[in-house]
């Protein structure tokens, strides 16, 4: 038998081609997905990341708002928890009254009123003799010699210097007028310029060569007097509002006519109307808005200037307005005092 011969299986040119044609289709397809592919995760990446950038910003603002927060009930605390001196009367014969005279800050004034009430001569301005200007602000052995020394022909004697580091709050009932630091420094230029005539030296230059947050320094004590510009600490400022705290009477030079309710009831003065004396300057504030308004790059430099002073400022006005609404209630409770029903007496039959 002979044997078969196996004829092997060619391809057809058509079955070639198909699978050719086929793969390239294939390959397209790939290419497409691929493509689509690459679209998808560019637009999930960005998706996410927009995501994370708005998740980041929301929770940064949910911690500056916290921070805010923290800082305003910070403020407020520190602001609402200080102790205030509560409204009593004085016997001038029993106690004279030491006043802190700040400079460009209504002390004239005040010394005018002092002068009219017959506590002092107004010698000096009412300041102490100099022979004593280093005494009352000394040890206390000092300052008791100076109480010594005018007891006996003064009730009021003025200081326009800083505060002793050691004061004997025991010798006198403290007062004091405080007045916004830019409007005292600009008033300050003007008084110096109209006596020695200072053409040539605009404000902006004079009063960053002057000592800074001057406020802190006085009532911070002698010790603070020669600490560089730039380096008063918070514990300065501490100190310095402690000190605050302790004067029988605040006075707000911007509130002056309210102030001086305080004064009469305190030291029992009739005679207080701000408007008989000199020391108040309407014009100082409208002229010095002018030029912080036209340079403000100084203007941030003069806040830097006083940073410490307009916080010390703001403590002030505090205490004199908790001076003021306890005046509010004795007035009230003086007037009331002998009403026994809602209508004080016999009500109305309508």
């Amino acid at each position: 038998k002979k044997k078969k011969k196996k004829k092997s299986i060619q391809p057809s040119v058509y079955t070639l081609f198909d699978i050719e044609r086929n793969m390239v289709d294939i390959l397209k397809i790939i290419v497409i997905l691929q493509f689509f592919f690459i679209i998808f995760l560019i637009i999930d990446i960005d998706s996410i990341f927009e995501k994370s950038i708005s998740e980041n910003r929301l929770e940064n603002e949910h911690e500056n708002e916290n921070v805010n927060v923290n800082v305003n009930e910070n403020v407020n605390e520190n602001l609402y928890n200080i102790s205030i001196t509560h409204l009593k009367t004085f016997d001038r014969e029993k106690l004279s009254i030491y006043y802190l005279h700040i400079h460009k800050s209504g002390g004239s004034m005040i010394c005018g009123i002092a002068v009219e009430n017959n506590l002092t001569n107004g010698i000096h301005n009412c300041n102490a003799d100099k022979k004593f200007q280093n005494y009352i602000k000394g040890t206390r052995e000092q300052q008791r010699t100076v109480k010594e020394y005018y007891e006996k022909t003064l009730s009021f004697i003025s200081n326009e210097k800083e505060l002793s580091d050691n004061v004997d709050w025991s010798l006198y009932s403290y007062m004091t007028t405080i007045r916004h630091p830019f409007n005292r420094a600009y008033s300050h230029y003007n008084h110096v310029n109209s006596v020695y005539k200072l053409i040539d030296i605009p404000f902006q230059k004079w009063v960053l060569n002057q000592p800074d947050n001057l406020l802190v320094r006085l009532f911070c004590g002698t010790s603070c007097n020669d600490v560089p510009q730039g380096n008063l600490t918070e514990n300065h400022f501490r100190r310095a509002l402690d000190n605050l705290q302790k004067f029988d009477v605040v006075l707000i030079l911007e509130n002056i006519s309210e102030s001086m309710k305080i004064v009469n009831y305190v030291y029992q003065i009739n005679k207080t109307d701000p408007e008989l004396h000199r020391g108040i300057d309407r014009g100082t504030q409208a002229a010095l808005e002018e030029i912080l308004e036209s340079d403000p790059e100084f203007a941030h430099r003069l806040h830097l200037h006083y940073s410490l002073d307009l916080v010390f400022y703001d403590y002030a006005r505090y205490i004199n307005s908790q001076l003021l609404q306890q005046l509010e209630k004795q007035e009230i409770n003086d007037v009331y005092k002998n009403c026994y029903n809602s209508c004080c007496g016999r009500c109305s039959r309508h």
